[in-house]
């Protein structure tokens, strides 16, 4: 598949082609081969390398940017888990850093407080604290010198 996809003329995706197809046993029934020729090989523009009209891409392709997203869940995931462990897992750690967040989220300190200024207290809800702080001095430096 990866030569496939990384294929530098016809020729050589044919030949992958070809080399997919002996894989199989020559099996066109096969049911990954009919998929991969209703799926992909009806798409070849959108991943095929020399289809791309060489745009570059220094090598951060779909698969790499999925790989990176799931690089930490693979980490803690094993590989033998069954599908039911494998739903269990992610919803454990998803509630896991949910919790992490609102925890964050409700510790002192962590917002910005809320002003008597409804300009400021619609900032707060949209900045870091310390954003918050730089604008809010400025703010206040602006309306304390009387200025409209």
């Amino acid at each position: 598949m990866k030569g496939l996809v990384n294929a530098e003329s016809q020729q050589e995706y044919d030949d992958g082609k070809v080399a997919l197809l002996e894989t199989l046993d020559n099996d066109k029934e096969n049911h990954l081969y009919m998929s991969f020729m209703q799926h992909w090989d009806a798409t070849t523009d959108e991943w095929v390398m020399f289809k791309r009209g060489g745009v570059p891409h220094l090598k951060n392709n779909t698969n790499n940017r999925l790989e990176t997203k799931w690089g930490r869940v693979k980490k803690v995931v094993d590989g033998n888990f069954t599908i039911d462990e494998l739903v269990t897992m992610l919803i454990t750690l998803q509630e896991y850093a949910e919790e992490r967040y609102l925890a964050e989220f409700h510790r002192v300190g962590s917002r910005p407080p809320m002003a008597e200024d409804p300009e400021l207290t619609g900032l707060a809800l949209q900045l870091s604290n310390y954003a918050f702080r730089m604008v809010a001095e400025q703010h206040k430096g602006h309306w304390s010198d009387g200025e409209l």
